[in-house]
């Protein structure tokens, strides 16, 4: 295969058959580390229906294993299974500066590390942009989001949403799992929602973003229930961590954890909440809020309900 080429898809496609390629380990991947896939693919609108992926050993897995500097459009990903260890995601296992638009993900998808249902990891300056997932995507360690895993290098999220039940140990969220790290500044989730619930085994676990640093949240929500066994629970974000702005952003969830948790934000320290609100009940141990369970930042035109 040319990974460089330009594809369209011309009808939807019966994927069943996959599960018995490879002796079980199903579809191999498009594109991995050294050699990516940096071509782009249109899928009209079509559909990869029942994909069969099997590869709990392997790292970078997907209908894309590895993209870089390739477009993907409007391909749609229906049925099926997922699996690997690290960077696992249903449509693209690590994008690499990468832009991916109007595609979506229904498939179930399981790894380690680095887990989405859409993306396991996204960026380098990598867009997405109206995109959705579901199904249910779980991690047997940390960093597990509903449509995409980790998302940072300056890589944007607009206008996407996921209605997957999502499960890991830590970083763990409704869309995201951990977004941004302590060098990003240029990263904006905007206009994104998630609806399914989230469950992690200890910390840092949000109805839309388990783990955020550095990044703008704008116009977004989450409805989904929130339960964790440990601290930094929120219905909207699990931890806040010298984030810019979180602004015009509720929660309705109901959220549960033992420390550190909120309606809308569990811990957040360093950046600025305004013009928000959560309904969600709220339950914990210690360092519990209907809005906030700690903070250092400031909030303004807040309120919470539940």
């Amino acid at each position: 295969m040319d990974l460089e080429a330009h594809y369209v898809l011309g009808n939807n496609i019966d994927a069943s058959e996959t599960a018995s390629w490879n002796e079980g380990e199903g579809f191999r991947p498009v594109g991995t580390f050294g050699k990516s896939f940096s071509g782009s693919l249109d899928g009209k609108g079509y559909q990869i229906q029942d994909l069969f992926i099997n590869r709990p050993l392997s790292d970078n897995v997907g209908l894309f294993g590895y993209t870089e500097g390739a477009t993907l459009d409007n391909v749609g990903i229906d049925g099926g299974s997922c699996s690997g260890d690290d960077y696992v995601g249903g449509l693209v296992g690590n994008n690499v500066s990468t832009r991916i638009s109007h595609c979506h993900s229904a498939i179930d998808v399981n790894g380690s590390d680095d887990i989405g249902g859409l993306i396991g990891g996204n960026r380098d300056d990598s867009g997405v942009s109206d995109c959705q997932s579901g199904g249910r995507v779980s991690g047997r360690r940390d960093i597990v989001g509903g449509l995409i895993g980790k998302n940072d290098d300056n890589s944007s999220v607009l206008n996407c949403s996921s209605t997957a039940s999502v499960s890991g140990r830590f970083d763990v969220g409704g869309l995201i799992g951990l977004n941004g790290n302590i060098y990003d500044y240029g990263t904006i989730i905007q206009h994104c929602s998630a609806t399914g619930k989230v469950e992690g085994s200890e910390y840092s676990v949000g109805g839309l973003i388990g783990y955020n640093v550095r990044c703008k949240i704008l116009d977004c929500w989450a409805s989904g229930n929130v339960i964790s066994k440990g601290g930094g629970v929120g219905g909207l974000i699990g931890e806040n961590y010298s984030g810019e702005l979180v602004r015009n952003c509720f929660a309705t969830g109901e959220v549960s954890g033992t420390y550190r948790v909120g309606g809308l934000i569990g811990s957040s320290f360093g950046s600025v909440l305004t013009s928000s609100f959560a309904r969600g009940d709220v339950s914990g141990i210690s360092s519990v809020g209907g809005l906030l369970g700690d903070s250092t930042g400031g909030a303004s035109d807040c309120y919470a309900g539940g």
